[in-house]
């Protein structure tokens, strides 16, 4: 393989599978001494680490670019969005303000820290933020649309329209939706379009329609307009199944020349391919597989256009022929999770497993829905995923045992996958001695500290194992560990509210100190300000502080507060 670059590895973000994309940069990085080149390869892995939600990670290497260029506004945005995701609020802005001071024309931080208020129901301090971010960028659809909502939110109707009448000429549906019924608007060819968009997310299939035919009916549209209507018409009729109408419409818009552009034309003439596939019949089948060769010559290489052509090749019984566009299909895009799906169908029919096995391994990593019912009966389920997946089913409905032994199960088979330290396997492994770990702690099992230690020598920056070793020195009565235990993990994420809850538990039960128990629960609480449940339980625990301590009028404060909207008898009963 090619050795990956910057910009390789930039243009694959949100394309190729974030876990995937992270394990490509960090083979590169190995061999990368430049600085300027590590810090754009740190800065795309802190983006695949975010988008796997390792934020304790993504964060790390922010602080590793920030060390390289502490200037680089593109890292300061990028955490405060990884904080925004944390839910610590005032970090993020913070973040956002640091971009801001050094790129005040970027229009990213202040969308952001509009966003941050929006989140947090402060839609009156969220307004200057887009307004700014709108004139900053015109373009910006995000803050266009929240703009407009967030204006109508705080009842600024007039100041609002202008955003509102844009954001839905830019396809967004609530807006859309706003405009005409919010302020009786009449809305152009685009705008219906997006209204008949938001009827469709609302599961409003008739007024979706309809609002397609007041679109198609407006006087004066010109043969790409009524084209650009017919586009979303027909993809509407196919997506509920009326295929032979969907059929009328492509037929139309084709008549009508097919759009504005050759992509829009190319989707009518692949679009009117599956159509005909979809009605069924052999007749049909052929008239598609005739009909593929007119898409593909506009748009050479299309990836899902070559997946749709195998799947008729392959319904025709063609498996020589299917096999090769799909091939095709995945040398175009080999990230598209149907075509590895269908190589999958296709290897197994032709009785070759071991590679269907691989396609459908990488499918099912994707999210495809079919893909491990098929993997599993034509290859057996003894995959790691397999036995890791049973262990988080076994370990959801408390059957502990269970778990250990299928996460025991996953490693001696991950173990021979490993590449290089951190690499996607190790992380997986190092994933299952935490769970094991984890389960044995529950299960008063001192062989649990073993597997937590190890998973924390594999990724000291594995926030859930470090959290649960001190759960372990806990259950296991050294209070001191585990509160210093828990001080490393409030320092590997200050922003969970987790390691003060357990510091204040060790306080409570453990060591009796109560006026310690309060402040830690206290700063938990405040923490987890986002988490009901959690909140909750911190809130609780504080308040069986306050009783301990003679303070009833504290403790029936937090007892009520926890318990007055679910148990109004409990909340008697301690008063």
């Amino acid at each position: 393989t090619m050795s990956l670059t910057v910009e390789q590895a930039t243009q694959r973000v949100g394309k190729q599978p974030a876990w995937e994309l992270a394990n490509d940069i960090k083979r590169a990085l190995r061999g990368v001494t430049d600085p300027k080149e590590r810090e754009g390869f740190l800065l795309v892995l802190a983006k695949a680490e975010k988008a796997q939600r390792r934020l304790v990670h993504a964060l790390r290497r922010i602080e590793e670019v920030l060390a390289i260029d502490p200037q680089l506004a593109a890292a300061y945005v990028l955490r405060g969005e990884v904080h925004t995701d944390q839910g610590a609020d005032d970090a993020a802005i913070a973040a956002y303000q640091q971009a801001i001071a050094l790129r005040p024309e970027l229009a990213e931080p202040h969308v952001g820290i509009g966003l941050v208020y929006v989140y947090t129901e402060r839609p009156a301090d969220a307004v200057p933020w887009l307004t700014k971010a709108v004139a900053l960028d015109p373009t910006h659809f995000l803050a266009t649309h929240t703009l407009g909502q967030t204006l109508l939110k705080v009842g600024k109707r007039d100041e609002a329209e202008p955003f509102v009448r844009k954001a839905a000429g830019m396809g967004h549906p609530l807006s859309a939706s706003a405009l005409k019924w919010t302020y009786g608007a009449t809305l152009d060819h685009t705008q219906l379009v997006a209204l008949a968009q938001h009827y469709w997310d609302q599961g409003q299939q008739p007024l979706c329609f309809s609002s397609l035919d007041e679109a198609m009916a407006l006087p004066g549209l010109d043969a790409d307009q009524r084209c650009a209507v017919l586009q979303a018409y027909s993809l509407k009729l196919y997506f509920a199944q009326r295929y032979a109408e969907a059929e009328t419409k492509i037929r139309e818009a084709l008549a009508l020349g097919g759009g504005a552009d050759t992509a829009m034309r190319a989707n009518f003439e692949g679009n009117l391919a599956m159509t005909l596939f979809r009605q069924g019949g052999a007749d049909n089948l052929e008239a598609a597989r005739l009909q593929f060769p007119k898409a593909l010559a506009l748009e050479p290489g299309n990836a899902q256009r070559l997946h749709n052509l195998g799947l008729v090749l392959q319904a025709q019984g063609k498996s020589d022929e299917a096999l090769r566009v799909l091939l095709e299909a995945v040398a175009a895009d080999p990230y598209h999770v149907n075509a590895h799906y269908q190589l999958g169908v296709v290897y197994a029919g032709l009785g070759d497993t071991e590679r269907a096995k691989q396609h459908l391994i990488y499918a099912e990593q994707g999210g495809h829905q079919g893909a491990q019912e098929l993997r599993h009966r034509t290859s057996g389920s003894n995959e790691p995923m397999d036995h890791m997946g049973n262990g988080a089913y076994y370990f959801d409905r408390g059957q502990l045992e269970q778990a250990i032994a299928s996460f025991e199960q996953a490693i001696p088979l991950l173990t021979p996958t490993v590449e290089f330290d951190g690499d996607r396997s190790a992380i997986n492994i190092a994933s299952c001695h935490n769970n094991i770990g984890f389960a044995m702690t529950l299960l008063n099992n001192p062989a649990g500290k073993a597997h937590l230690e190890q998973a924390i020598a594999m990724d000291p920056l594995y926030f859930d194992a470090v959290n649960n070793l001190g759960n372990y020195h806990a259950a296991f009565g050294d209070h001191a560990a585990a509160l210093e235990q828990f001080d490393r993990a409030g320092q590997l994420d200050p922003y969970s509210g987790s390691p003060y809850y357990n510091r204040g538990r060790v306080y409570l039960n453990q060591l009796k100190d109560y006026e310690k128990g309060i402040e830690e629960l206290t700063r938990a609480a405040k923490l987890y300000a986002n988490n009901e449940q959690r909140f909750n339980d911190a809130v609780y625990l504080r308040g069986k502080c306050y009783e301990a301590l003679g303070r009833y009028a504290d403790a029936r404060k937090d007892y009520y507060d926890v318990y007055a909207d679910a148990d109004a008898e409990r909340v008697e009963a301690l008063m």
